[in-house]
């Protein structure tokens, strides 16, 4: 979550780590990268499309959990709502 004014840090600080009045993020890849895309968002999940992770992961807004819920159709472009399912378009 984005708040203006508020300082993030990037680069004194990474991940988790914590430093006078910089935030942290809800959310992090750790040592890998997930090469996010596209996005869209639907009753208070956060779907990211993955160019390197190759596929989609939900984020759990409420609850600051995160999953992979697509894989295995190679780097995925983007992800969008339709109805109540997501659709995705990728490339292999």
């Amino acid at each position: 979550m984005i708040v203006p004014g508020a300082n993030y840090g990037w680069p004194a600080i990474q991940g988790n780590e914590k430093k006078g009045n910089m935030e942290t993020p809800l959310f992090h890849s750790g040592s890998t990268t997930w090469a996010p895309s596209g996005m869209a968002f639907h009753k208070g999940t956060l779907f990211v499309a993955q160019l390197r992770g190759q596929g989609i992961r939900a984020f759990d807004l409420e609850n600051k959990t995160h999953k992979q819920v697509v894989s295995g159709f190679g780097r995925v472009r983007d992800v969008f709502i339709i109805g109540s399912k997501y659709r995705a378009s990728y490339f292999r």
